[in-house]
């Protein structure tokens, strides 16, 4: 299904009981978890299960990363014929994506989230930062306040471009305490997040710094699936670029409103959130377009399981234009060699959908109409019979 694209969550999405049900979900899963703990020295199933806030937030990067990448090897047993277009991650959700999508072995990626996260709780250690959601103040209101803080020794930075009407922002505690006043003056709602520090922000250009230095010892290369940037809004091109923006991404704002409106550019219309706690679908669930599913939730399945219902129909539909439309060229041999061809197409994919993909049974569809306009149906016809595509199903 192309128009799909999995987004994966970063901090704050962690809770006690995380990864609970992929857990149970599958075997596989469970391998993924001891292969984990054997790299990494610690019980991660118990922090993800029954950690206490505190112990979650230490190891928030390497336990919020594994869910995500069991997350996508479930969805792979359970939804083989839905692979997606394009993945996303927000912030530490990009390493997820990019392992998912086939840049960096899981053993290695696991690697390079525990260095990260050793880095950035480093430099967290030295201030005593914070971040928060601001719901409902203009994005360039927004700039214009942070930005009045630019030159201070406590400057305050835009972190998160999470949508036109969810800003987050981070500094020294005392200093966002204090600015958040203004913005509820305005009618804001403030949230603070579930941080251990001030991310995203140029006091943690050390820590970048730092996490450069490992990951120019590994390989890392271009997906197989493309992985959209959230240093930049925009699908990484090359294997050189991929490292240069993971190690921005640090001290830099999160554009994620910028890369989910890139995909949508693209031609995605169906957003999965991958992560614990649902955090990158209710971000979206205020807007009618696209639509936002979550895997934890168990939303898919139902609409999978509703689509190929809708989808079976669009194939005898096709079937049916085919066989009882009037073929207006009926010596033409060329016409009834293809026709016969289309025919047996749609059948093969009739009968092998749960392994194929809804890229065939659009081409099905299309090739449908390209055999009618040959037999000679009018342009009326083929609209009254069949629909202009999968969407409208």
């Amino acid at each position: 299904m192309e128009r799909i694209a999995l987004l994966f969550p970063g901090q704050g999405s962690q809770y006690q009981g995380m990864g609970k049900v992929i857990y149970s979900s599958s075997n596989n899963v469970k391998t993924i978890f001891r292969k984990a703990e054997e790299i990494i020295g610690y019980n991660l199933k118990d922090i993800c299960l029954y950690g206490k806030p505190n112990e979650q937030m230490e190891h928030a990067q390497v336990i919020i990363f594994l869910t995500g990448y069991c997350s996508w090897e479930l969805y792979k047993e359970r939804f083989p014929g839905a692979l997606p277009r394009f993945m996303a991650g927000h912030s530490l959700g990009e390493l997820t994506a990019l392992a998912c999508g086939g840049a960096l072995s899981f053993e290695d990626m696991i690697l390079l989230v525990a260095y990260r996260e050793k880095c950035m709780n480093k430099y967290v250690a030295l201030s005593s930062g914070m971040m928060i959601s601001i719901i409902g103040v203009k994005e360039a209101v927004i700039e214009e306040i942070c930005n009045e803080t630019k030159y201070s020794n406590n400057s305050i930075v835009i972190s998160n471009y999470n949508s036109f009407g969810n800003t987050v922002i981070s500094g020294e505690e005392y200093a966002i305490k204090k600015i958040a006043l203004r913005f509820e003056q305005m009618g804001g709602k403030i949230i603070q997040l579930n941080t251990s520090g001030a991310f995203h922000h140029p006091n943690m250009y050390g820590a970048a710094k730092e996490f450069q230095k490992e990951v120019m010892k590994y390989n890392i290369n271009l997906p197989d699936i493309p992985v959209v940037s959230n240093y930049n809004g925009f699908v990484y091109e090359s294997k050189e670029q991929i490292c240069s923006c993971l190690v921005r991404n640090i001290y830099s704002p999160v554009k994620w409103r910028h890369s989910l409106t890139h995909m949508q550019g693209l031609g995605v219309e169906i957003f999965i959130d991958m992560g614990p706690n649902c955090i990158l679908k209710k971000m979206g669930r205020k807007q009618q377009s696209p639509l936002y599913l979550s895997l934890e939730e168990d939303e898919l399945e139902d609409y999978i399981s509703e689509k190929k219902a809708n989808v079976y129909q669009v194939l005898e539909t096709c079937l049916t234009a085919l066989i009882c439309t009037k073929n207006y060229y009926p010596e033409d041999p060329t016409v009834n060699s293809e026709l016969g061809k289309t025919i047996k197409m749609i059948q093969f994919v009739y009968d092998n959908l749960n392994s194929l993909g809804f890229t065939e049974v659009n081409n099905c569809l299309e090739r449908t109409k390209v055999m009618l306009v040959k037999k000679n149906v009018s342009k009326e016809e083929i609209d009254k019979r069949l629909p202009v595509n999968l969407m409208q199903t």
